[in-house]
């Protein structure tokens, strides 16, 4: 069977924030434990990630068969934050955009500094051996 050749473009709006840094300790206020949640402005991100990935995005892309090639650009408003995509992809899989980041076997990330037009640009292919 010959599949059709994996494209998928993506521009997301707004800066993503990072996964792991930033994060907070709560308790559940039932039992007491301590648990950790990713820092409110990742939260919101992903929140606003997913209402501007429409329905026929999501493919699930990446298998065993079919490896992933993802290219990010992400455009911050300022030079501060470091370069990270962890987020970036924890929102695709939760998007179902991927099925699973561990089928992404190559990863290109760029950083640009856009004070006006902060957001990522992002670019899902299947990965070639």
């Amino acid at each position: 069977m010959n599949q059709r050749p994996l494209y998928i473009e993506l521009h997301i709006a707004g800066e993503p924030g990072r996964k792991s840094n930033s994060r907070r300790i709560l308790k559940n206020p039932k039992t007491g434990k301590p648990f950790v949640v990713k820092s409110k402005k990742a939260l919101q991100w992903t929140k606003n990630a997913l209402r501007q990935i429409t329905g026929d995005k999501q493919l699930e892309a990446g298998s065993r068969e079919r490896p992933l090639c993802i290219s990010f650009c992400v455009r911050y408003a300022s030079y501060r934050p470091d370069l990270s995509t962890e987020l970036i992809l924890d929102m695709l899989q939760k998007a179902r955009v991927i099925s699973d980041d561990r089928w992404v076997f190559e990863k290109h990330e760029y950083k640009e500094i856009d004070p006006d037009n902060p957001g990522v640009d992002i670019v899902i292919e299947e990965h070639r051996t």
